[in-house]
């Protein structure tokens, strides 16, 4: 691991275990550089870091400061690496069955997320995840076909995809409501025989140590099954961020 991730790790140790409370203010650049034994370069670029997390907050001329906890409890979820964490428990059966794994056209908003240029060549991987012999989430996950094998087996590809998932530091995360006439959140509906089945979507962008996109991934789950809690804080008005296209309905499965 990088030294500035170690430190960003430390730091963030540190405010969770209460040496820095949320408001207090950070040391300087140079006194955290003196406490490292590292330089200042690696320092900013692991509080740079957690304020892009909404861990920390800065105060231009004055300093760094520990943002509120509701804040960086949405950090948390917003670096979680993969939300089948919280299913791993004791007597839980989780099996990945693959639906579908074929080549698409990497649409606008795919591109935009995974850094490509429009219309490049994808792949897509359509599976369902199943706990206790019930259907629980429908999981689709986009590549750029040229960080793929070429020419390859089913099996070839499902072993790139998981070595992907191990390259894969943490994970951008938000949370999506599917249209009605999403055929994914259709088809977990049908699994539990009730058109009002709620159904949330939970995005993933996956990125390695160099913070550079590794695949995306949309976990459509069953809120029978699961339960989310976010919590926000109201903070002052800022431009909105338009970086990022909105969510549109994902391709239908395709048939064979």
């Amino acid at each position: 691991m990088h030294r500035y991730l170690e430190i960003r790790n430390q730091i963030l140790n540190r405010i969770q275990n209460g040496d820095w409370s949320q408001g207090m203010q950070l040391p300087s650049e140079t006194t955290l550089a003196k406490e490292y034994h590292t330089t200042r370069v690696t320092i900013r670029r692991a509080l740079q870091l957690l304020e892009q997390e909404h861990v920390l907050t800065s105060r231009q001329g004055i300093g760094r400061f520990v943002a509120q906890s509701t804040t960086s409890k949405a950090a948390e979820l917003s670096r979680l690496v993969d939300w089948r964490q919280f299913m791993r428990e004791p007597n839980q059966d989780l099996r990945t069955v693959t639906i579908a794994s074929h080549d698409i056209t990497l649409s606008l908003e795919y591109a935009h997320w995974l850094q490509c240029p429009d219309e490049t060549a994808g792949y897509q991987f359509v599976q369902s995840r199943i706990c206790t012999n019930q259907t629980v989430s429908m999981s689709i996950s986009i590549f750029c076909r040229e960080q793929l094998p070429t020419k390859s087996s089913d099996g070839a590809l499902l072993d790139a995809l998981k070595r992907r998932e191990e390259m894969s530091k943490y994970a951008e995360s938000d949370i999506l409501i599917p249209d009605e006439s999403d055929p994914y959140a259709n088809y977990l509906q049908d699994c539990e025989g009730d058109s009002a089945t709620p159904i949330l979507i939970l995005r993933q962008l996956f990125l390695d140590w160099r913070h550079m996109p590794l695949f995306l991934r949309y976990d459509y789950l069953n809120l029978r099954v699961f339960s989310l809690h976010v919590t926000r804080e109201k903070e002052p008005p800022t431009q909105p961020d338009v970086s990022r296209a909105p969510h549109h309905a994902l391709p239908r499965l395709a048939t064979s």
